[in-house]
């Protein structure tokens, strides 16, 4: 399998080894890096109808998108990497999003992370996890996050 197309999707931390290793296998393969935060919005569908994003979700998405620009300069930087990464942060629910993203990028692997020492993890993202690692149409790798 040729390596083409790699999403990665991270959490707005200071650090991401998904990211990190995203981005070393972009750099082996010499493939195109999709870098994603989703916003957890169940009911993102439902109220495109009812209101359009206001003020504050406005705000929460500016701020996302500025925190994971960060993430990715600070990352290649440290890594001393000069490739083009595309970064989109988006709403509704994670598995849909990631689903949605690999079909619309073509992508060949997806790069999620994981941190197991929260338990409460599993009750809120477990799920969500283990539909991404069951039904994605590429490979998927899963990284434990410190």
């Amino acid at each position: 399998m040729k390596i083409k197309s790699i999403l990665v999707a991270v959490e707005l931390e200071n650090k991401s080894a998904s990211l990190e290793i995203a981005l070393s296998l972009a750099e082996k393969y010499d493939a195109e890096l999709t870098v994603i935060n989703v916003i957890h919005d169940p009911l993102v569908n439902a109220e495109r109808y009812v209101y359009p994003l206001g003020d504050d979700d406005k705000a929460q998405h500016q701020h996302s998108e500025e925190r994971l620009k960060k993430l990715v300069d600070k990352t290649m930087r440290r890594f001393e990497q000069k490739r083009l990464v595309t970064t989109h942060v988006l709403r509704g629910k994670p598995e849909a999003i990631v689903d949605q993203e690999i079909k619309r990028h073509n992508v060949d692997l997806l790069v999620v992370s994981h941190r197991p020492e929260w338990k409460i993890e599993y009750l809120m993202f477990g799920r969500k996890l283990t539909h991404i690692v069951t039904q994605s149409s590429c490979a998927v790798l899963v990284i434990p996050e410190e």
